[in-house]
């Protein structure tokens, strides 16, 4: 667990951090995840890899930084990436506000129903 220091308002503020990894080392069947935290979305996917290779969750992330990263580990994980207008996301520069993430394998009869594949 670590520290972080926040502003509110005029006062400063130090909250602790749990990583989702560590939050739900025993809990299983986590299906769906969403991430909207302005801009630190990817410290947020690295403190999730171990949950995210495991349970091969839904995501959905509001991507504003990071996104070679962002883009290259959800490739490398065999996630399909795309829109709320269901276009198919296929580089980083693509990843932009509110992105889809659905694991190739364990979400494809899902896939299939969207015509996505």
């Amino acid at each position: 667990m670590n520290n972080a220091f926040i502003k509110v308002s005029k006062e400063t503020r130090m909250v602790k951090l749990i990583s989702l990894d560590s939050y739900f080392c025993e809990q299983k069947n986590i299906s769906f995840i969403k991430i909207d935290i302005e801009g630190y979305e990817w410290q947020a996917i690295c403190g999730a890899k171990k949950l995210i290779s495991t349970q091969k969750p839904i995501l959905m992330i509001e991507v504003l930084s990071s996104k070679q990263e962002i883009f290259d580990f959800f490739y490398s994980m065999n996630y399909v990436m795309f829109s709320p207008e269901m276009n198919i996301i296929t580089e980083s520069k693509e990843l932009n506000k509110n992105i889809f993430f659905l694991h190739r394998i364990s979400h494809t009869s899902l896939l299939d129903r969207l015509g996505i594949g």
